[in-house]
Order: structure tokens, then sequence, then C-alpha cells
């Protein structure tokens, strides 16, 4: 009996407290909550008084996003508006659903310095991370604003701290030039001795940046020492396209090497990174490429050749070189049954009518030209070539030599590759049969998986002499 009257008494106060929740929560709650956040936004101050000391919602109502109305008065700079907010206990700390941001991060990002002396006098937390992991000190660095910058760092915020990305507040501030922001996070000992995930240093991130500054201020300092794919600051200048970093360098009596990694030199990396004035300094020192082939991939391909009256499988081992884009492969081609022909005698007025069946092998070689690439990695090539090709076969059981020789057969088509995994090709090819009244047009489609046979350091060294 105790039982179900504490089970009774357990309901009834779940009930009240329900319906006490479901009655504070009303529609008024929510229709003021909404209006709370747009008089933030637009800095309405009298109405923001109105709704909070009316006890009309809450200070800390968040629309669907998660972004609460102090977030939107420190992103509008509406200072009195959060001076009222955080008076009234506003969640300094409250972070958006969609990108983690804070109040404070709003108003770094759009540089309220007074806003955020607020949120600092009121212990908002200096060093909170978004989402990317970013602090408000990596924003002040990316964006340049100086003042905020320094107002952070005095009060104690973290310099070093890394972001998703493995990125410093200070590898961010030489990325983009922000060299004020250098200065301070240097004052404030800020590590410039960093590594990337490749192995670059600072020097190399102000080369790739174009960040002549940089090198002009800490000379003393300069180390011009490879990353993982055996590159200086220097030549991360000609992969970036940096000419006026390059002819810093060139200009202070820094030299090119004539190779690196053994597999390429400067005139390669100048092709790879495009820029033409580049190539021109490049070509005036007379460097020169190297052009043997890299052949990194091997494809195994399984396809179909095919006209209006005849078809064919097609089964080959491929390889495939990385700098000019050549393949070449070999196999066989097969028909899956017997095909009825005609063969004339008595000067063509006359046919027999036999059954072929047909073997064939051959030799392709091609070129492909690069047309497009997407942002997945993913690549549309036009290619053209010449395929060798060796038949044999019987007519009515008969071993026959179908035709004398070697016949050699043009093609063009188009391919789309990953340059990983597989590779998907569409041809036409002008291809001898030797068949009475065939045409010799053939179309053809081919599925090749690809399997790379060099080691991950070969690659690495070798990452920038695709060219096609």
């Amino acid at each position: 009996m105790k039982k179900y009257l504490l089970a009774y008494l357990l309901s009834i106060l779940f009930l009240n407290l329900f319906s006490q929740s479901e009655e504070y929560y009303t529609d008024e709650y929510y229709y003021y909550g909404d209006r709370l956040l747009y008089c933030a936004y637009n800095g309405d101050l009298e109405e923001v008084k109105e709704i909070l000391e009316g006890g009309k919602t809450s200070v800390n109502f968040v629309d669907y996003y998660g972004v609460s109305a102090l977030m939107f008065a420190a992103e509008q700079g509406h200072t009195s508006v959060v001076e009222f907010l955080v008076q009234n206990k506003a969640d300094l700390n409250l972070a958006s659903f969609e990108n983690g941001n804070t109040a404070l991060h709003s108003a770094v990002k759009f540089n309220h310095l007074k806003i955020v002396e607020i949120l600092l006098n009121a212990k908002a937390d200096i060093n909170t991370k978004d989402f990317d992991e970013r602090t408000c000190v990596h924003y002040a660095s990316i964006y340049g604003y100086d003042a905020i910058l320094d107002l952070l760092l005095s009060n104690e915020a973290e310099a070093d701290l890394k972001d998703d990305y493995g990125f410093t507040p200070l590898m961010y501030a030489v990325m983009y030039n922000n060299n004020s922001a250098v200065m301070l996070l240097r004052l404030h000992d800020a590590d410039v001795d960093f590594v990337l995930s490749d192995s670059s240093n600072v020097f190399h991130l102000a080369a790739e940046n174009n960040n002549i500054w940089y090198f002009e201020n800490f000379r003393n300092e300069i180390d011009l020492k490879e990353n993982i794919y055996g590159l200086t600051p220097i030549e991360s200048s000609i992969i970036y396209g940096q000419y006026e970093m390059l002819n810093w360098f060139l200009e202070n009596n820094y030299e090119l090497r004539d190779t690196i990694n053994s597999a390429y030199t400067p005139k390669t990396l100048a092709k790879y990174g495009g820029d033409r004035n580049i190539k021109k300094i490049i070509k005036k020192l007379n460097i020169k490429d190297y052009n043997y082939l890299w052949f990194d991939r091997l494809a195994l391909s399984q396809g179909m050749i095919f006209s209006k009256n005849d078809f064919f499988w097609t089964t080959g081992l491929g390889v495939l070189d990385a700098r000019c884009g050549l393949e070449f492969e070999t196999g066989f081609f097969y028909r899956h049954f017997e095909k009825l022909v005609l063969l004339p005698i008595l000067n063509n007025h006359s046919y027999y009518q036999l059954r072929e069946s047909r073997k064939g092998i051959y030799l392709i070689g091609l070129k492909n030209f690069n047309l497009l690439r997407s942002k997945n990695n993913f690549y549309m090539d036009f290619y053209a070539g010449l395929r060798a090709t060796k038949w044999w076969g019987k007519y009515d059981g008969v071993e026959f030599k179908i035709i004398d020789g070697i016949i050699a057969s043009p093609f063009i088509g188009i391919s789309l590759h990953n340059r990983s995994n597989c590779k998907f090709k569409i041809s036409t090819e002008y291809l001898t049969t030797n068949i009475y009244a065939q045409s010799k047009f053939f179309y053809s489609l081919s599925l090749s998986l690809l399997v790379n046979f060099r080691k991950n350091e070969s690659l690495i060294n070798h990452k920038y002499i695709i060219n096609y």
C-alpha cells in the first residue's frame, strides 16, 4: 500500500512540474524571445529593457541556430545593449549551435573593441574555441585587428593554441601579411619555431604568401630548410606563383638549386605553379627541365569495343606516366560468340557465309591532356593514341589467317578518373577487322582499376612532376 501511495504522490508531483513548465513556456514567451533577439540586433535598448524587466522571456533565449541576444548585440556593435544584457546576467560563454561562436567571438570578428573590453571585464572566457577550435586571438590575427589583439594578449590570452588545421595565430598573421599582428604576437612570446604537418616552417609560409616584410625584418633568423617535399622557402615561392618573393630572393643573392629530389628542377615547379612571370625568370636563368617519363601506376582494365554489327570484349594491363600523361597498355580482344560473316569469291560477285570466331592481341600508346578538375580531385582528360592489333581466328572451325601483319588503329576519347583508384574511358576508333560490308568505326567503353606501385617516400619526393 505504501508503494502505491508513494507512486501516486510522485506522479502528482511530476504532473504539477510538467504543467508549470508548459505554462511558463507559452506562445507569449517565444514571441517575446524572438522580439528580444530582433531588438538586440537592431540596438533598441528601451524595448530590450521592457521585455526583460517585465519578465516576458529569458535573457538567454536563443534562436534556431543557438544565437542569443548578447551575440547579436555584440556582432552589431550595440555597446549599450551589451552592457545592459551583461548586467542582467546574460550567459557570456553561450555558444551558437551552428559554428560555436560566443559573444566574444562575434565582437572580435566584427572589430568592436569596446564590446570586447566589456566582455573581458565581465570575465568572459578569453580562450573559448569555436567548432574550428579557433580562439579570438586566431580571428584578430587573421583579420589584422591589432587593437583587439593587443587587448586580448594583454589580458593573458593564449598565443599558441592550434586550431583544427594545426595553425596558430602567428601562422595566420604571417599568411595574411598582417605584420603588426606578427609583431604583437612575437612580443608576447608566440612560438616561431613551429613545424607544419608537411614540415614547413614560418619562412615557407611567408614565401608562399608573398610576405617579403617577414624576411626583411627577421633576416638573422632565416632558415631555408627543406620540407617533406624537398622544397625550401625559395622553391615554395615558385610553386605558389609569388613572383615578387622570388625576385627578392634573387636580388638578395639566394641561388636556385639545379635539381630537387633528383626528380625535377625549378622549371618543373614553375610549370606546376603556372605563373607567367616566374616562367619568364626561370627561362632567363636558362634552367632546363627533366623530360624522362615517371611511371607510378598500373591499370587493370576491362572493356568492350563495338560497332553497329560487331562486338568484342577487351582485357588489358597498362602502365601510366605522371609527368607527361602517357599511357601504355597491352591486352587481348575476344568474342563470346561466333559471328556470321560473308567471304567474297569469284571477283566479289558471290559470297560464302561462314561462322567466324576471332581473337586478337593489341598494344596501345596514348597521350592524356587534362581538360577539367573538380574540387573533389576528379579529373576529365582528353586522350588520343594508336592501337596496334594482330588478329587470328577460325572460319567454320578451321584455322585461318584473317589479316596479314599488324593493323594500326587511331582513336580519340574522354576519360574520367581520380588519379588514384579508377579510370573510366569512352572513345571512338578506326579499327580494321577485314569483314566484308562492316563499318570500320568502333566505339569503346572501359573501366580501369589503378594500383600505385611507388613507395610513399617516392610519391612525396615526386609530388610536383604531374603536369598534364
